[in-house]
């Protein structure tokens, strides 16, 4: 690389790398910034040691994160995903990886926090004197959508007749048709007649920047975290939402009847258990009645 490498050299050259061995271009963003703050950690050089790796996993570990929850310290699944980008450095450079397995650092258990179903009444009482957040809370939590799914509503994808709202497909899933409740269809019905605005969306942001008045899905984050106060309920953040009713819906009874798939397919998601905190006991209940050795009779 020459006498002098500079930071950008590296990156540079580490980008064309992963392009080179077919990363996505979101990966290789995910990929240079971990490369970067590395470089911005430890120094430019032509080449690194495993003590270099370590002095910035003890780095990170103490950083705070800088979005998210505060005071929360960086994850050991991130800093596992970090050594991996590391190598991946390493490689671009021509440098032998020295890093021992024993030095990994341990994944975290994963933090799925979840409003609980009288914590999400409570915020949806909260909301009653806003029809238009009431709306776009209640309509999330019929049809276990993502934020952005609000944004993406028109006018046309309400059928008042049926009371039914065809729902956005999001990620390349499906586009669930959802039946509403008497309550939000009515809701529904008088905020559309008392509208006097152009936008298409079916329940416009007042702050839309847009010509269809889409809602920015920070500003929901916002909204939900004012109604928390008002409600004297914890903030546990936007995801809490849907996870908080399908947590809810496993702990049901009827429920647990269910194929496990059928609640994938409800939240347009492979793994349930992303979403869902049943909890040791429900969970050894259920094991004992879908393990073949509880079902196997005595000879």
């Amino acid at each position: 690389m020459g006498d002098c490498v500079s930071e950008q050299q590296i990156l540079d050259n580490f980008k064309a790398f992963l392009r080179a061995i077919g990363k996505k271009e979101s990966s290789i963003t995910e990929y240079y910034y971990v490369a970067r703050e590395f470089i911005r950690a430890v120094g430019a050089k032509e080449k690194y040691t495993e003590k270099d790796v370590i002095n910035f996993l003890i780095y990170k570990s103490k950083k705070k994160k800088q979005r998210g929850y505060k005071g929360e310290k960086m994850r050991g699944t991130y800093l596992r995903f970090a050594v991996y980008a590391i190598k991946a450095l390493y490689r671009s450079m021509n440098l032998k990886w020295m890093f021992k397995k024993e030095n990994m650092p341990k994944k975290t258990p994963p933090i799925r926090r979840f409003y609980t179903i009288e914590d999400i009444y409570k915020l949806l009482d909260a909301m009653k004197e806003n029809p238009r957040h009431w709306l776009a809370f209640k309509i999330l939590g019929l049809s276990f959508s993502r934020r952005l799914s609000i944004s993406m509503l028109r006018r046309e994808d309400y059928d008042a007749k049926e009371g039914k709202i065809t729902m956005p497909s999001i990620k390349g899933g499906r586009t669930p048709v959802i039946i509403l409740d008497k309550e939000t269809k009515k809701v529904l019905d008088a905020f559309l007649k008392s509208r006097n605005d152009v936008y298409s969306a079916l329940i416009p942001s007042l702050r839309a920047r847009s010509s269809e008045g889409n809602w920015n899905p920070g500003s929901l984050n916002t909204l939900l975290k004012g109604y928390c106060e008002i409600a004297k309920v914890q903030n546990k953040g936007p995801h809490a939402w849907r996870r908080g009713i399908v947590t809810y819906l496993f702990h049901v009874e009827k429920m647990r009847e269910l194929e496990i798939w059928k609640m994938g397919d409800w939240i347009s998601k492979h793994m349930v258990s992303e979403y869902v905190q049943l909890g040791d006991e429900v969970s050894e209940q259920m094991r004992t009645k879908v393990h073949p050795f509880y079902k196997r009779k005595k000879k």
